[in-house]
């Protein structure tokens, strides 16, 4: 995840930031509210930044704000979340720190489920 910008307009329509009067008076327009994209960190207006997405590869299980243009460049065969829901109490869990695979084993499920690249 970038630093989040810290401009007072749009980086992608120059729209003003609510705080920017100047740049209100000069686009003669009203501001609109800040958003940041969570993977390259731009400033953006609402209008860019609709989309949210989880995904695990930067480290996000709840959907986040991202940009137009990282929305695109996005891998869809790369899965979007590690999150597994198991049902009941899980009685062993192992996790290999080196291949970043944690896997999981609960009495409701025979299935021994296997989080690859776990984000930790």
């Amino acid at each position: 995840v970038k630093m989040w910008q810290s401009t007072h307009e749009c980086s992608i329509c120059k729209a003003p930031f609510f705080w920017n009067i100047f740049g209100m008076i000069k686009k003669l327009r009203s501001g609109c509210r800040r958003h940041h994209c969570r993977i390259c960190g731009r400033s953006l207006c609402k209008n860019h930044s609709n989309t949210k997405v989880s995904s695990s590869l930067h480290g996000f299980e709840i959907p986040v704000r991202v940009c137009s243009e990282c929305i695109s460049k996005l891998d869809n065969s790369i899965p979007h979340s590690l999150q597994l829901k198991i049902e009941g109490n899980i009685t062993q869990a192992s996790l290999n720190v080196v291949t970043r695979q944690l896997f999981v084993t609960s009495p409701s499920s025979p299935i021994k489920h296997v989080l690859l690249n776990a984000m930790f």
